[in-house]
């Protein structure tokens, strides 16, 4: 979905609205009620999408599922006076009605369409269907945990109100204020099942439901932004103090901290404690070339290559760095050259910090687990490029003219689809700080020859076909990679790191569905960030917060556990 879509979306709602206020006092303030509820909906949304690492195209379509949940609310309070579905017409049903009168998603792919109207349908059903996968579920999660957030807000704020000046009180209360509660709610929660709305007899027993929604969260980041704003307390403080709300009480408080120190531990588990982050190394006597991630060594016949826990976005490097970052880069990199054995001959002659020559062998604080000592080549000026499907900067370039880098591709494929078989589309290797620039094969040729560019063609596909299938069967899709080669005594062999999450782009393939934005195993909660605070894109790089740090290092370590099969050693 593009910026420009949602802008629209959101144009049209404001008017829309508009249409129902009146010189009723009363239609107003439920109309205004459903009005700033939405808006607000919006605002929770962009939250667990930040959270959980959404793409920019992800976040644009929860921003409209958010918007237009609620949008039946408005004709159904018009025409029936009432928020209660069972005496009037279920308001998902009118909201769809109404974007399909007014063709509101018709220039919305059929993929994102379909996320939308089945997350606006299930948005306030008992249960999801069972048969819901995919984005569908993803996003229909999403907007229940939003929605849940904001009703805490409303309903609070209603039973102050209501409290305060009850006469002067213009919402519609569903039901009866009554002093007492009904023993079958406060079982149902004691035994941890959710509540059916329809055994509710008072309005306590509508409280004690709301403290039960905690059972029906998706999500660990709802659950945190709950107990963060003290939503509980505040909903038990119009509840009567007797012992069995006091049971209630310690049960719902007993669960949500369960569910986050669950969380927590997965973190402790995985090690994400966020220490021992080097950006630069440093040994005494030497002044090694640092680029956006490697510090380079220069030992004559030799290079020590060293993977730092920085990290770039938009060709920027951050301030601060991602843990265990530059071990995952070099051990998936060992793993790769391992696994290609002796048919792709490449640089490595080791990764043991004990065999590094002096004075290197005496830093492993520095180097261990993160460092290459490899053989010095003459590098290949350009960056073999393979595509297997149609992302980045080749799904920018085919929507122009059906090209890429001198590929002509069949027509009509959409945003990451998997093209019909791999192709080589090389770059020129510029200096740090400028970009590469994609080019075609005969300018390719005409750089490092035709010999040399034929054979790093044939050798780059034959890897990432063999790498693919391999990555296929771990469940992880092997989209596009780039490789580097250099000369030595009159051989091309392979250099520099090989199919890792910096130099890739890796899809778990459960998820992938073509039209859209894919997950990802590498930075992209960075760069989704730093989206989302509009950074300018150059100039020095910005302080990442520590849960942007955490969840960008268990995504290298997800993917490293994934591909090599190992549990990752801290």
């Amino acid at each position: 979905m593009e910026k420009k879509q949602l802008e629209k979306f959101n144009a049209w709602f404001d008017d829309y609205v508009k249409g129902f206020y009146c010189d009723d006092p009363y239609i107003n303030a439920n109309i205004k009620l459903k009005e700033d509820h939405s808006k607000r909906v919006c605002d929770e949304m962009r939250y667990l999408a930040d959270n959980l690492g959404l793409t920019p195209n992800q976040k644009r379509l929860a921003d409209a599922i958010a918007l237009f949940h609620d949008l039946g609310r408005f004709e159904q309070f018009s025409k029936y006076r009432t928020y209660k579905d069972h005496i009037s017409i279920n308001h998902s049903t009118i909201a769809l009605e109404v974007m399909r009168k007014n063709n509101l998603l018709a220039d919305v792919p059929d993929t994102e369409r379909q996320i939308i109207e089945k997350a606006i349908e299930f948005h306030g059903t008992k249960e999801l269907p069972k048969d819901l996968n995919g984005d569908c579920l993803l996003f229909s999660k999403l907007i229940r945990d939003a929605d849940k957030l904001d009703i805490f807000y409303v309903v609070l704020d209603y039973y102050k109100k209501y409290r305060d000046n009850p006469k002067e009180f213009q919402l519609e209360i569903e039901l009866p204020d009554g002093p007492g509660y009904s023993v079958e709610v406060v079982d149902k929660i004691l035994a941890g099942e959710r509540i059916d709305y329809r055994t509710l007899r008072t309005w306590n027993d509508m409280k004690l439901c709301q403290l039960s929604w905690v059972y029906d969260v998706n999500y660990t980041a709802t659950l945190k932004r709950i107990k963060e704003r003290k939503f509980l307390e505040m909903v038990l403080d119009f509840l009567p103090e007797t012992g069995d709300i006091e049971k209630v009480k310690n049960k719902i408080f007993d669960y949500v901290d369960s569910r986050i120190e669950k969380n927590n531990s997965e973190y402790s588990r995985k090690g994400l404690v966020m220490k021992n982050v080097i950006l630069q190394t440093n040994v005494e006597g030497f002044n090694p070339k640092r680029g956006k991630v490697r510090d380079i060594y220069d030992l004559g016949d030799k290079l020590l290559i060293v993977a730092t826990d920085r990290i770039s976005a938009f060709d920027v490097v951050m301030a601060n760095g991602i843990a265990y970052k530059g071990i995952v880069l070099t051990q998936i990199s060992k793993f790769w050259f391992d696994f290609l054995g002796t048919s792709f001959e490449h640089h490595l002659i080791t990764d043991d910090v004990k065999k590094f020559p002096r004075p290197f062998c005496n830093h492993p604080d520095q180097f261990a687990g993160r460092s290459m000592l490899v053989k010095r080549t003459d590098v290949l000026p350009i960056e073999c490029v393979i595509r297997g499907y149609l992302a980045g900067s080749s799904w920018k370039e085919y929507q122009k003219d059906g090209m890429v880098c001198g590929h002509r591709l069949p027509s009509g494929l959409k945003q990451c689809q998997k093209l019909p078989e791999p192709i080589f589309t090389p770059a020129t290797k510029e200096e740090f700080g400028k970009h590469d620039e994609n080019i075609n094969f005969e300018r390719c040729m005409k750089i490092i020859g035709i010999d040399a560019a034929g054979f790093v063609r044939d050798k780059s596909l034959e890897i990432f076909q063999k790498a693919s299938d391999y990555a296929r069967s771990k469940g992880i899709i092997l989209a596009d990679t780039k490789f580097e080669w250099g000369s030595i005594d009159g051989k091309i062999i392979l250099i520099d790191e090989v199919l890792t999450p910096d130099s890739s782009r890796f899809w778990p393939a459960d998820k992938y569905q073509p039209g859209r934005d894919q997950e990802s195993f590498d930075k992209q909660f960075v760069r989704n960030y730093l989206e989302s605070i509009n950074f300018d894109k150059s100039g020095p790089g910005v302080q990442l917060p520590p849960d942007i740090v955490e969840k960008t290092s268990a995504k290298y370590i997800e993917a490293c556990e994934k591909l090599t099969g190992k549990k990752f050693e801290m």
